[in-house]
């Protein structure tokens, strides 16, 4: 029968890391729907992490690493889908003069302020204190504040681009509405 792994003294490896501290922009962010919204369970996440790969530091990076790349995919989805929005409106007022340009305004106005998030927070370059980078125990507090950040804003930009498709659902709506009753 095999014997169960010598015990190493340290069943929570989440102690010996930092408590995290929060910035204004930070906290606000945290607001967003999805995810942490607080700085507690913004803790617990990143304990949770640790835990789960028991004080080996360097898998925890990796794994938050491999998220970071599942939202920049996510990011880049969305930006297609903006850009196609973006054109829809323009193609659907272009055809039907009946659509209020005020709607297809807004609905631009969406679409831009959403990839331009997306844009600024993926493009976006601040490493902060670079002694984090000496030790993983560091990195992991700094990665998974920024992996949760980069959620969240990605989350904000889904909301906005969903607006900027339903403006164009109505524009859509109204064009056809209009062709419908209009005479042969």
């Amino acid at each position: 029968m095999p014997e169960p792994p010598a015990d190493s003294g340290n069943h929570d490896p989440a102690k010996s890391l930092q408590p995290l501290s929060l910035g204004a922009y930070t906290k606000l962010l945290l607001l967003i729907p999805d995810g942490p919204r607080s700085q507690a369970q913004l803790q617990n996440l990143q304990d949770d992490l640790a835990n789960r790969f028991d004080g080996q530091w360097e898998h925890a990076v990796e794994y938050v690493n491999r998220l970071h790349d599942r939202f920049l995919n996510k990011a880049r989805g969305l930006l297609t889908f903006d850009g196609l929005v973006l054109t829809a409106l323009g193609a659907a007022y272009q055809q039907s003069h009946r659509i209020p340009a005020g709607l297809i305004l807004v609905g631009s106005v969406f679409a831009v302020l959403a990839a331009s998030m997306l844009l600024l927070n993926q493009f976006s370059a601040h490493f902060g204190d670079l002694g984090k980078y000496r030790h993983a125990t560091k990195e992991l507090s700094a990665r998974v504040m920024q992996i949760v950040l980069h959620g969240k804003i990605i989350n904000l930009a889904v909301i906005l681009s969903f607006f900027a498709m339903l403006c164009f659902i109505i524009s859509l709506g109204i064009a056809v509405s209009g062709n419908a009753f209009a005479p042969l």
